[in-house]
C-alpha cells in the first residue's frame, strides 16, 4: 500500500480490524485524545445513518523485523442507525 502511494500518489482505504495487529492498538490509544466529528449521511442501502469520525495523523507502520516502513494518516469512522445503535455486517461484526 505504501508503495502505491509513493510511486503513483494513490491514497488507499483499507480496514484494520484485526485486534492482534500492533497498529490497531496504537490507533485505539491515539483515539482516546482525538476530536470526533459527527455527521448524518444518506445511503441508498442503509437509509439515514449517523457517522462519528476521528483522524489520527502520522501513524507508524513497521514490518515483522520492527523496521519502520512508513507513516500513514488514519481515519476511523463508526456508523450508527438513527437511534444510536451501532451498524454491523451480516456476520454480526
Amino acid at each position: 500500500m505504501l508503495e502505491l502511494h509513493e510511486r503513483y500518489g494513490i491514497g488507499v482505504v483499507t480496514r484494520a480490524q484485526h485486534e492482534g495487529l500492533e497498529v490497531v492498538g496504537y490507533i485505539e490509544r491515539a483515539l482516546e485524545d482525538a476530536t470526533r466529528e459527527e455527521m448524518i449521511e444518506e445511503h441508498s442501502r442503509l437509509g439515514t445513518i449517523r457517522v462519528r469520525a476521528a483522524a489520527v495523523p502520522d501513524v507508524p507502520l513497521y514490518d515483522k523485523r520492527e523496521e519502520l516502513l512508513g507513516r500513514v494518516n488514519v481515519v476511523v469512522a463508526d456508523e450508527f442507525d438513527e437511534r444510536g445503535k451501532r451498524l454491523v455486517g451480516e456476520d454480526g461484526k
